[in-house]
């Protein structure tokens, strides 16, 4: 599946099937069958997304997870494919990267982890499972272009990696301290 966030604050939803992608089919026939699902609720443009480990040996393994966010300061979790949504409101600053921990087996224990990228250059760990925060890293001297990673290192220890592209710095900062 593709997420895309428009200007206007809908999330569009295509499901992608590569069969027919890649038929000999009309080009007609090609955008018909990929009409993509609509889901709104952001007031202004949608400024990331970000898809949740999909859990395929737990609760509800049907159940697909998107991240979203923008403007408005909150983070929504979309529960798909039923279009559920819940809020984790009052970050310090738009939202503008969002990065989850997506190799389940290597990162046990940070699969529920995603790092929220904000516009004041600082950046939220939270537990999406609980809807809690874990920790602020804020006041970081280069500002960044997005967070690049949320893993365990060679250490065992997590860590979240950012990257300012134009200057080439990464920075990393270790989140069990």
């Amino acid at each position: 599946q593709l997420a895309v966030g428009d200007s206007v604050g809908q999330i569009l939803i295509y499901k992608l099937d590569e069969n027919r992608l890649w038929s000999a089919a009309t080009r007609e026939e090609r955008s018909s069958s990929h009409q993509p699902a609509t889901f709104h609720w952001h007031s202004n443009a949608v400024l990331c997304l970000e898809w949740g480990v999909k859990d395929e040996e737990g609760l509800a393994p049907e159940i697909m997870h998107l991240y979203s966010g923008g403007s408005e300061c909150t983070l929504i979790i979309w529960e798909f494919p039923q279009g559920k949504k819940s809020f984790l409101p009052r970050f310090p600053a738009p939202l503008l990267s969002l990065r989850g921990c997506h190799s389940q087996k290597e990162e046990l224990g940070m699969e529920s982890l995603l790092a929220v990228g904000c516009a004041d250059n600082s950046v939220v760990v939270i537990n999406v499972v609980t809807k809690s925060k874990l920790c602020t890293i804020s006041g970081l001297q280069v500002p960044y272009d997005k967070v690049l990673s949320l893993q365990r290192n060679h250490a065992g220890r997590a860590e979240v990696s950012l990257f300012k592209s134009k200057r080439g710095i990464l920075q990393k900062y270790d989140l069990d301290q």
